[in-house]
């Protein structure tokens, strides 16, 4: 499934990711999960021969179990209620921005790391110092993520982060709990917001990293470059 989020304000915007998509990866759209912001997107999707997904809007603006009111204060906290609602119905999501144009079919390079295992060189770093490295080989990929430069002090800490305008998440129990515990995280921090307590906005691309950071997770490559987006990088986060 791919979910994205569609504004009347910026169906234009979409229109033209719709186009490229539709290069890349063929006029199927039944993988398109569209999440309408308001009433008039349903107006302007229909244009497009395509429709928003009910399941979704109702889940949206559920007034009984959504703190979601219109206001893009907290869109992304909405969004990632819907992440891990689907997430524990099973469905593997791939979120994409509508600014994310997709120039190539991403599906092949998805399968690729989501479904068979990797080989990497993990180099291990004590205090800027080299201690080693030893090849490993690694399981599947829950997560893959085109790189960001935000939040800036872990783009400084690891050369790059994890970027939310294009992520693949695989429904499992890791990702589940992740994704949970980003949603529980985003909720105090709208209200914290909300209540003058801090002034920090709740920010998905935010929470998902430092929750990554808490969570201890290893990069393999200790100079991981935002720029360097040929290669695949890797990470792993021991659980007990």
């Amino acid at each position: 499934m791919v979910m994205i989020f569609v504004d009347s304000m910026y169906l234009n915007v979409f229109a033209n990711w719709l186009a490229f998509y539709k290069l890349a990866c063929g006029n199927n759209t039944s993988l398109l999960e569209l999440v309408c912001m308001d009433n008039v997107s349903h107006v302007g999707l229909e244009h497009l021969g395509l429709s928003c997904s009910d399941k979704s809007f109702k889940l949206l603006f559920d007034k009984k179990k959504s703190i979601f009111d219109g206001k893009l204060t907290n869109i992304w906290v909405k969004r990632m209620e819907l992440v891990v609602e689907y997430l524990r119905e099973g469905i593997d999501l791939i979120l994409s921005d509508t600014d994310a144009i997709w120039k190539r079919n991403p599906f092949p390079d998805l399968n690729k790391y989501a479904f068979q295992s990797s080989t990497t060189t993990f180099i291990h770093m004590k205090n800027g110092s080299v201690l080693g490295s030893e090849v490993v080989t690694l399981p599947p990929s829950d997560i893959i993520a085109s790189r960001a430069w935000w939040p800036w002090p872990l783009y400084h800490r690891w050369g790059a982060c994890v970027c939310m305008g294009f992520i693949y998440v695989k429904s499992s129990p890791f990702t589940i709990s992740l994704f949970n515990q980003v949603s529980l995280n985003m909720a105090e921090q709208l209200f914290n917001y909300s209540n003058n307590i801090s002034k920090t906005r709740p920010d998905d691309q935010l929470a998902v990293n430092y929750q990554l950071l808490r969570w201890n997770i290893s990069w393999a490559n200790p100079d991981m470059d935002v720029e360097k987006n040929k290669h695949p990088d890797f990470g792993i986060i021991h659980l007990s």
